[in-house]
């Protein structure tokens, strides 16, 4: 099956960041294809680069790249979200990607199931 994530909440709510990282490792330890997630709202704030490595932010950056790495899939960042969350261009994180409508539509329109956090 192949799955697309969307995340909606910002890194402060770590509980839900810690349930979708367990639920995603689940279906790949399932066989499942992830083929990507998308941060939207909130969200967005998962891909600046101003967290600290060891504060909430900054580890729950870390496991969603070492995921998407480790699994070769995209990390995307709606654009408009991540704007209205007060960041540029400058300060996304190494292994997010600024995307928009039409990426998010292409991933949608290429997966099996939604799971959204």
């Amino acid at each position: 099956m192949r799955l697309f994530y969307i995340v909606s909440k910002s890194p402060a709510c770590s509980a839900v960041h810690e349930t979708a990282l367990e639920k995603i490792k689940e279906s790949l330890a399932a066989g499942h294809k992830v083929q990507g997630i998308f941060f939207i709202n909130e969200g967005a704030q998962c891909a600046s680069s101003l967290y600290e490595d060891g504060s909430v932010g900054g580890k729950t950056q870390s496991s969603y790249i070492s995921l998407a790495k480790e699994h070769e899939f995209p990390l995307l960042v709606c654009g408009r979200a991540f704007k209205t969350c007060g960041f540029n261009a400058s300060v996304l994180k190494t292994g997010y990607l600024l995307s928009g409508n039409i990426e998010l539509v292409m991933k949608l329109n290429d997966c099996d199931e939604v799971k959204e956090f």
